[in-house]
């Protein structure tokens, strides 16, 4: 089992993310190959919004973060895949430490701080890991 697999159906799955150093920083993408939601039949698509929907429920039941965005982009992997990033205190802060800005947040501009600043939190591997150990538990009792 791939070591940073919280969670997987027979259509989907959910990931935390690789390429990013914050716990809870999620991935959901379907198995099937695509680069368009129409591209997936009706049960893929079903599916993979239910893997959003729980995706969204382990963050907040985890880490209880201040916001939760959910986003797709597809400009350096076309493979239709969802970016569910969770905003929390620490977060926030480092963001506010960092660029004036204030309520309501612009939640794209946060992101894409997160992307550049992601390594200055702190969030080590090992972290991530347990993130992905306990949201495997959480998810478990879903079912």
């Amino acid at each position: 089992m791939d070591e940073l697999l919280v969670f997987e159906t027979e259509h989907s799955r959910i990931s935390q993310a690789r390429d990013f150093r914050v716990a809870g920083y999620l991935i959901v993408e379907p198995k099937a190959k695509c680069t368009g939601l129409a591209d997936l039949d009706s049960d893929q698509g079903l599916d993979l919004f239910g893997c959003l929907a729980r995706a969204e429920a382990l963050i907040e039941e985890i880490l209880a973060p201040e916001r939760i965005y959910i986003l797709k982009f597809g400009e350096e992997n076309p493979q239709v895949h969802f970016h569910v990033v969770p905003r929390t205190q620490t977060i926030e802060r480092a963001y506010l430490a960092d660029v004036p800005d204030g309520k309501p947040y612009s939640g794209a501009r946060i992101v894409d701080w997160l992307w550049f600043h992601h390594e200055s939190l702190g969030c080590t591997r090992e972290e991530s890991l347990e993130f992905v150990e306990r949201a495997r538990r959480v998810a478990e009792e879903m079912n």
